[in-house]
């Protein structure tokens, strides 16, 4: 595992009584000023004992009030044939609302969506209330290293996982039930990861130092150990060493560790440069 931001924000997302919405759309380009959502999907789920029990389904088209582009068309299938005695906006837009109310926004490049869904209730003037947001891409992203994929696509990663059966890939519906799978499975890997996390062997530090390196992924914090020299990359995003094998290190309490002796959070470290690490040096 690389980081431990995403993971634990995923671990805390299935807490009992949770209820989180999953959701996608379907639009007329990716320009949330200009563009319309034509098909938001969704369902909606309680946490309980580790399980998503599904309580709501939703699946609506909505008319534009332009015709669809072509290249859109050419992604979605939707035409405007299909869409001529759908609903406007105007009429769907509280329901939709309504529908995402007081949840967490589950969803696959989620800020896309939710930047639609915003602009839509921007420009009919409706309140969206929700609860938080988790991107399942940033998860897919964060177990899934690029060389074993040829990118991390909804559809890629679905079928590298095989749990694509049944599914339509670009139909906004199909597409929840497929983020939705992979949610659960991300979820069972990251609490597999904590039980063989229980036999790694623990790292004890001795000093840090940041070092910008020959190369561009050598640059990061370093830290000296018990055992020998780790370093986090502040390019590649991950832990690295010549020296150890950290598939048996625990890298989630070296982690927490080095986050907590310098004073910084995940985010922080992943920007560190050579001046910065200065600075907290001297602020110590």
């Amino acid at each position: 595992m690389r980081t431990l931001k995403t993971k634990n924000r995923m671990l805390s997302l299935f807490q009992d009584d949770r209820i989180i919405a999953v959701i996608d759309t379907e639009t007329t380009g990716i320009n949330s000023n200009k563009d319309r959502i034509v098909q938001f999907s969704g369902k909606k789920y309680r946490i309980r004992d580790q399980k998503m029990e599904q309580i709501a389904e939703m699946d609506i088209y909505i008319k534009a009030p332009f015709p669809m582009p072509e290249a859109a068309m050419r992604v979605n299938g939707i035409t405007d044939e299909f869409l001529a005695d759908k609903p406007s906006e105007e009429d769907v837009v509280a329901e939709i609302c309504g529908f995402m109310e007081g949840s967490i926004l589950v969803g696959y490049n989620v800020d896309f969506d939710i930047r639609m869904i915003s602009a839509l209730c921007d420009r009919t003037h409706t309140p969206l209330q929700c609860s938080g947001k988790m991107d399942v891409l940033e998860v897919a992203r964060d177990l899934v290293e690029k060389k074993e994929v040829q990118n991390h696509k909804l559809e890629t990663i679905s079928k590298y996982f095989g749990i694509d059966e049944g599914i339509t890939f670009h139909s906004s519906i199909d597409d929840v039930e497929a983020t939705a799978r992979l949610l659960l499975l991300f979820y069972t890997m990251y609490c597999e990861q904590d039980m063989h996390g229980e036999g790694k062997t623990k790292l004890f530090i001795e000093y840090t130092y940041f070092w910008k390196g020959y190369r561009k992924e050598q640059a990061g914090v370093y830290v000296q150990t018990n055992l020998g020299k780790v370093y986090f990359s502040t390019y590649k995003k991950e832990w690295c060493s010549f020296q150890l094998d950290l598939t048996q290190i625990d890298l989630d309490a070296l982690e927490t560790d080095i986050l907590v002796r310098l004073g910084i959070t995940y985010d922080e470290l992943s920007k560190m440069t050579e001046k910065k690490y200065h600075l907290l040096e001297k602020n110590a």
